[in-house]
């Protein structure tokens, strides 16, 4: 008994020290944002607030670009969430349920996509988005971040199917219903956990990529966020009042995303029980 107590309490702060690393530079980062830019900077560091003051989110609203760094990020992740889910939940569907040639050939080379160091593409990539003329355009960023997430997910969503009993398919199509009837009033709604997983990876993924955005897009008007609050860092200089409370602000939308999708969550969970 004095063992397994043991053995619980090493867990337990274990649990409570991998939260605090967690925390702590998210803390740090919403106390900085709100701290007057003399607290910023005060010897030795103040790791409470003493004054709060809205001025780095006013000023970095109002007197920066961040607006339209902001309205570029919702479309582009938006938009490229959207597509990589749609084209994830169909073609992960069709893996999971249907039986075809070189299904195999295709799941291998899903999975293979995802062992390509992202740096041995970015050349070939901008060479034939270039040709495509959809450089420093955000249609080709969205279609970029598509490309790169749709592979993982469709593996993500093939997972879910096919953790779904293949008896329930066969028997809506026994009642009346055709493949994809039984795949949109059946199969989609008891995926529902699957489907929000993906739109969350989905949308995160290109919300906070970076790499592509710098390689892609040169024009102000065009920039993403997170080259917005790159920006933020200049040669002599870094605002980091005016970039922890851009940063804040980023986050917003994430928070958002998760508290509306949770419903769906918990609804397609819910779905999955059999009543016995």
């Amino acid at each position: 008994m004095k063992r397994a107590n043991y053995l619980q309490i090493f867990r337990w702060c274990g649990l409570v020290i991998f939260l605090l690393m967690i925390a702590a530079p998210i803390y740090w980062l919403f106390i900085t944002a709100f701290k007057p830019e003399i607290d910023i900077f005060a010897n030795p560091p103040q790791y409470l607030p003493g004054n709060i003051t809205f001025e780095h989110f006013i000023d970095v609203w109002f007197g920066t670009s961040f607006p339209v760094f902001f309205r570029n990020s919702l479309l582009v992740a938006g938009t490229a969430g959207s597509i990589t889910t749609i084209a994830a939940t169909l073609a992960g569907y069709a893996l999971a349920k249907f039986q075809f040639r070189l299904k195999s050939t295709i799941l291998f080379l899903l999975i293979a996509t995802q062992m390509f160091p992202i740096l041995l593409l970015v050349v070939p990539l901008f060479t034939q988005l270039a040709a495509w003329k959809l450089v420093n355009s955000l249609t080709g960023l969205i279609l970029v971040y598509a490309a790169f997430n749709i592979p993982f997910c469709v593996l993500l969503m093939r997972g879910f199917f096919a953790d779904l009993p293949k008896e329930l398919d066969e028997s809506a199509q026994i009642d009346g219903c055709g493949q994809f009837g039984a795949f949109w009033r059946i199969m989609l709604p008891l995926s529902l956990p699957g489907l929000a997983a993906t739109l969350i990876f989905a949308f995160i993924s290109a919300w906070n990529e970076l790499l592509f955005a710098v390689m892609l897009i040169n024009s102000d008007s065009k920039k993403p966020l997170t080259i917005g609050l790159a920006s933020f860092i200049e040669k002599y200089n870094i605002s980091w009042g005016l970039m922890c409370a851009g940063a804040v602000i980023a986050l917003i939308p994430i928070f958002v995303l998760f508290a509306y999708i949770l419903r769906y969550l918990t609804a397609g969970l819910v779905a999955g029980a059999v009543k016995g």
